[in-house]
């Protein structure tokens, strides 16, 4: 067992609200770069995973 894990079985969940917070700053801190992000190819054309864990399967994206 790693250190991760038993930290995790001492405080579950505690892992994935840090997922969070770092997923929000690391999106800021990308549109603050690129303020005129856009997609690539429209919203309806992204392809959605849904096996263990739900996302997209790519994120094609123009940095402006």
């Amino acid at each position: 067992m790693t250190v991760l894990a038993e930290y995790d079985e001492a405080w579950p969940g505690q892992f994935a609200e840090m997922a969070r917070i770092e997923l929000q700053e690391s999106l800021l801190a990308l549109l603050r770069r690129f303020p005129d992000l856009s997609l690539a190819k429209p919203a309806e054309d992204l392809e959605w995973r849904r096996v263990l864990v739900s996302g997209l399967a790519e994120l094609p994206a123009n940095l402006g």
